[in-house]
């Protein structure tokens, strides 16, 4: 992948990393946070800063509809801990919203960088982060098409000069923000 070294700043969309990791059955649930963790510090190399946002799934947001969607499995909420070894697949534990909370939560406070659950609209909460860094090169690491249009629209709406790259971790793929709002017309954003 490419080096993010010259990166003044990047910001992660913790659900892209959770759902990137794989995760082996009897494992304990720190061994998985540090999966994670280390997933995360390959992905973010060099940057000289990083933020994580994660779905929170204790309230209500605009994703519940996606949420559901997702998760069409149900499974019982198991009472864990760090030192819990986990003998049911990540989409079973994950299908529970408080089990995924809690590991959430948990994998946030391992993060060795600044790491948040939102209660709120994520993507917002997500291309904010992005938009409102004092770096001018700022890196989003997402699988979320959403996030673009996000990105789009509130780096117009905000005249926002900074350049922003998006790295899409599933395909490889990396888009420079600015020059998809140049080759736009104005009215389509």
């Amino acid at each position: 992948g490419k080096d993010l070294m010259n990166s003044g700043h990047v910001v992660v969309d913790g659900g892209c990393l959770l759902h990137r990791v794989s995760w082996r059955k009897g494992e304990t649930i720190n061994n998985l946070a540090e999966g994670h963790v280390l997933h995360e510090a390959n992905l973010t190399r060099g940057a000289l800063s990083t933020i994580t946002i994660f779905d929170g799934y204790t309230s209500s947001s605009t994703k519940d509809a996606c949420h559901q969607k997702r998760n069409l499995i149900t499974s019982p909420e198991l009472q864990v801990t760090c030192d819990t070894k986990l003998n049911v697949n990540k989409n079973m534990f994950l299908a529970n919203k408080n089990n995924k909370q809690w590991f959430v939560e948990y994998l946030a406070s391992k993060l060795p960088h600044p790491a948040l659950v939102s209660e709120g609209d994520t993507d917002v909460e997500i291309v904010q982060a992005a938009i409102n860094q004092q770096s001018n090169d700022v890196v989003l690491i997402r699988d979320d098409t959403d996030l673009l249009i996000l990105l789009l629209h509130w780096m117009r709406v905000k005249s926002c000069q900074q350049h922003i790259t998006m790295f899409r971790p599933s395909s490889g793929t990396w888009v420079d923000v600015g020059k998809v709002i140049e080759r736009w017309p104005p009215y389509i954003l």
